[in-house]
């Protein structure tokens, strides 16, 4: 079992989550959601389940990933989830704000729109951490 949680303030966003996480994921993972940092880092203080993976959209509203991000990883308030992995999302791609992230913390990114191959291509480098299994797409 892997537990996973989604941030984006975008409802379209969180759903597609929802519906291709389980498809790719195949240990049956438990997804939760939160529309910003704020409402995430709420969550993950009360939450007595380690989250194991995290999406992160960076530009949200009254906290960004950026910022949920800095607390997550030094905050002691969320020691049990310091160590998830963090694959951040951005529609904008830009290089600097990667780069942040990266330096932030975070263990990877994908591009929105994401698709199937994408989310797969940003937890490949993380199966064996994570000690799941993952769709693999034929060629």
């Amino acid at each position: 079992m892997i537990n996973v949680m989604v941030l984006d303030d975008s409802e379209d966003i969180i759903s597609g989550y929802l519906t291709i996480l389980p498809f790719i994921i195949k240990n049956h993972p438990t997804i939760i959601s939160a529309e910003d940092g704020i409402e995430a880092l709420k969550q993950l203080e009360n939450s007595p389940k380690k989250i194991d993976l995290i999406f992160s959209d960076i530009s949200m509203p009254n906290m960004d990933g950026i910022e949920f991000l800095n607390e997550l990883r030094t905050n002691p308030k969320y020691i049990l989830h310091k160590n998830a992995i963090v694959i951040m999302a951005t529609a904008h791609g830009e290089k600097d704000t990667v780069i942040k992230a990266k330096k932030g913390g975070a263990n990877g990114y994908i591009l929105k729109p994401f698709d199937i191959g994408s989310l797969i291509k940003a937890l490949s480098p993380h199966v064996k951490r994570l000690g799941i299994k993952i769709f693999e797409e034929k060629r």
